[in-house]
């Protein structure tokens, strides 16, 4: 079995959070979430409930910089 392909989402408004992390949160999809990136606060306590290894930032420049 191959490891799974890691990446980030940008933005965890509607889309980010019930269009694409169910997908990502099924653990047949191949894929690992390892950060989140919004500018709200609210949203990103949403993230870490949702995904609580992944790293947040508040800027998706400061996720790009790690």
């Amino acid at each position: 079995m191959s490891p799974p392909l890691r990446g980030a989402l940008v933005g965890y408004g509607f889309i980010g959070s019930r269009g694409h992390a169910p997908c990502y949160r099924d653990p047949d999809s191949g894929f690992l979430l390892e950060a989140v990136a919004d500018v709200t606060p609210a949203r990103l306590a949403l993230a870490r409930t949702e995904f609580p290894r992944a790293r947040l930032y508040s800027t998706w420049q400061e996720l790009q910089e790690r």
